[in-house]
C-alpha cells in the first residue's frame, strides 16, 4: 500500500497519550492492509489483551534514548533542553533511520505506533525529512479523564499527575505538528470504526476495499472498553485537569468525523520556568571513565538556566577535549573548559571556577556523581519557599567498580537515611551530606568564605561548618543525588574530622 504516488514510500506515526486506543486504532490499519513491519510487540498483555501492535525494534530504540536522557516513558519532566544534540540521540536516529528503509524498501508505506513518539517527534521528522520519505501523522486521543482512570488502575498512578502527563504529551506533539493529518477519538472509533477507518485512509490518500475496511473494523471490541463516560468536574478547580479538559474539547472538535479542514490548537500556556542561575563546577578525575556521566546529568536537568564550568587539573587536554566534543553542540554556549597546566587540587580548582562567575547560585558536581533530572528545579523551589541560604536533597551512595572498562553497580543504599535536618552541631561529628546534594546562594560566600586548599580531603566538610556556623540549610526531602564510590574512594563517605584520617 501507498501514498498517492505508487512509487513513492511513506511513513504513517500514530500518536497519542498512553491508553488512547493507540493499539486499537493500528491494528485495524494493519488488518486493513498497511504495513507495521516487525517483530511486533503482540499477544496477549495484561493491560492490553489484543496486543500493542508496537515495532520492536523501535521500541528498544526510544527506550534506550529515553533512559539515556534521563527519562522514562511515564516521566512528568519534559525532555532536556537541546536533547536532540545529544550523541545519544544521535545513534538512536541512525538506528531508527536503517530500520525505515527497511521497512519502507520497494515503495511501502509504513504504520508506525508506539506514545513514546510523541516525545521524540522532532528527531522522526528530522530523520524522514533526511531520507525524504513523506510523513503522515494521526493523533488518537481520549478523554483525559478515562485515561486518568486506567493509569490509575493498571498502574497505580495519581489522576492529577495522569491528566498532566496527557496535557504534557499532547503539548509536545502539537508543538511539533500543529495540525496532524488526522485526529481520531477513541469515543468515535468504537461507535463508528468503518466510518472511521474510512475517513482516515481518504484523508491519508490510501485506499481500501469496503469489504476490507468492514472487516478491518471487527478489531473493535465493546467488552474491553474499560473507564468511560467520565468528566472532569469534580476537579475543574485543579490546573492539571482543567487544562486537560480544554484541551481535549480543542482537539474533539477537530476530529476527522468533525472537521473537514484540521485548525492549529491553541496550546495551555506552559508553566513559567525559574530563571535562577546556577554555576555547576567539576573538576574531572577521571576524564575517559567518568566524565561524558557528569555532561549527561547536568545536560538532563529540568531546570535550564545553568552554567557548567570544568576545570581540567592537569589532565592531558586532548583526553578532556576528546570527552566533551560529542555534547559540545547540546550545551551550546552554557559550558566552559579551563585547561590547567599543572594540579592544582580539588578547592584550589572551585575556587577558581567560583571567582570567575556571577551566578546566583553555586553547586559542585563532582566528576562521576548524578544527579535526578529535578534536582536544580527542586533544590531552587526549596530555597525560593524558605528563603535559606543553602539547601540539600537526600541522597544515595552508589558502590560501583570498573571491569573492563565498564561500570558495574555493586550495591545503592541510602545516604543518611535518618538525616531530618542539617545545622552546625549535627556537623561537628562527621560530614552528614555529600557536595552533590547541596546547592547555595552565592551571597553567602561574603561571610563564610572560599574552599580552603590545605584541607584536602576534608575541605567541603570544613565548608559545611563554616556555612552552618552562619547560616541554615534546608532540606528536600526528595533523594535527587547519588554520591559515586569506588573502591579507591569509598572510605571517603565521611572522614572523623576536618584533616583527620578516615
Amino acid at each position: 500500500m501507498a501514498f498517492a504516488d505508487p512509487e513513492t514510500a511513506g511513513v504513517i506515526l500514530v500518536v497519542g497519550m498512553h491508553r488512547s486506543g493507540t493499539s486499537l486504532f493500528s491494528q485495524m490499519c494493519a488488518r486493513a492492509g498497511l504495513h507495521l513491519g516487525g517483530p511486533l510487540l503482540n499477544g496477549y498483555f495484561p493491560d492490553n489483551e489484543q496486543g500493542y501492535w508496537e515495532h520492536g525494534g523501535v521500541v528498544a530504540t526510544q527506550t534506550r534514548l529515553l533512559i539515556d536522557l534521563g527519562r522514562g516513558p511515564m516521566s512528568k519532566v519534559p525532555l532536556p533542553f537541546n536533547w536532540q544534540f545529544w550523541p545519544e540521540a544521535a545513534t538512536a536516529r541512525r538506528q531508527l533511520q536503517e530500520i525505515t528503509q527497511r521497512e519502507t524498501a520497494g515503495g511501502r508505506v509504513w504504520l508506525v505506533k508506539d506514545p513514546r513518539i510523541c516525545r521524540l517527534l522532532p528527531l522522526w521528522q528530522d530523520l524522514l525529512l533526511e531520507l525524504g520519505i513523506p510523513l503522515k501523522v494521526v493523533l488518537c486521543i481520549r478523554s483525559p479523564a478515562e485515561v486518568a482512570a486506567s493509569l490509575k488502575h493498571r498502574q497505580k498512578l495519581d489522576e492529577r499527575l495522569a491528566c498532566q502527563l496527557w496535557t504534557d504529551h499532547h503539548r509536545d506533539i502539537l508543538s511539533a505538528v500543529p495540525v496532524p493529518d488526522a485526529i481520531v477519538a477513541y469515543d468515535e472509533v468504537m461507535a463508528r470504526p468503518v466510518e472511521i477507518l474510512a475517513a482516515v485512509f481518504h484523508r491519508l490518500g490510501l485506499a481500501a476495499s469496503p469489504e476490507r475496511i468492514a472487516q478491518a473494523a471487527l478489531a473493535v471490541t465493546p467488552g474491553l472498553r474499560h473507564h468511560h463516560d467520565l468528566d472532569l468536574l469534580e476537579a475543574e478547580t485543579e490546573r492539571a485537569f482543567t487544562e486537560a479538559a480544554y484541551l481535549y474539547e480543542q482537539l474533539l472538535n477537530q476530529s476527522i468525523l468533525r472537521s473537514p479542514f484540521p485548525q492549529t490548537i491553541d496550546l495551555p500556556e506552559p508553566r513559567t520556568p525559574n530563571a535562577t542561575r546556577v554555576l555547576i563546577v567539576t573538576r574531572p578525575i577521571h576524564p575517559a571513565h567518568f566524565l561524558s556521566r557528569t555532561l549527561r546529568s547536568v545536560l538532563s536537568q529540568t531546570h535550564s538556566a545553568w552554567r557548567m564550568v570544568i576545570v581540567n587539573d592537569g589532565d592531558p587536554e586532548s583526553e578532556v577535549v576528546q570527552v566533551i566534543a560529542p555534547y559540545r553542540a547540546a550545551f551550546g554556549d552554557r559550558l566552559v573548559v579551563h585547561h590547567l597546566p599543572q594540579r592544582i587540587g580539588e578547592e584550589a580548582a572551585n575556587n577558581l571556577a567560583i571567582r570567575a562567575g556571577d551566578e546566583d547560585c553555586i553547586a559542585i558536581h563532582p566528576d562521576g556523581d548524578t544527579w535526578a533530572p529535578g534536582f536544580l528545579e527542586s533544590a531552587l523551589a526549596e530555597l525560593d519557599s524558605t528563603r535559606a541560604m543553602g539547601v540539600i536533597t537526600r541522597s544515595t551512595v552508589v558502590h560501583e567498580q570498573l571491569e573492563a572498562g565498564q561500570i558495574k553497580v555493586c550495591k545503592v543504599e541510602p545516604c543518611e537515611p535518618d538525616l531530618q535536618e542539617i545545622n552546625h552541631l549535627s556537623l561537628l561529628h562527621r560530614n552528614r551530606f555529600p557536595p552533590i546534594s547541596f546547592l547555595y546562594r552565592r551571597l553567602a560566600l561574603t561571610e563564610v568564605g572560599h574552599y580552603r586548599p590545605d584541607f584536602p580531603g576534608g575541605a567541603d566538610w570544613d565548608f559545611n561548618l563554616r556555612f552552618t556556623a552562619r547560616f541554615p540549610i534546608a532540606m528536600c526531602n526528595q533523594t535527587l543525588a547519588a554520591r559515586h564510590l569506588r573502591p579507591t574512594n569509598i572510605l571517603q563517605v565521611h572522614s572523623e574530622a576536618p584533616g583527620q584520617e578516615a
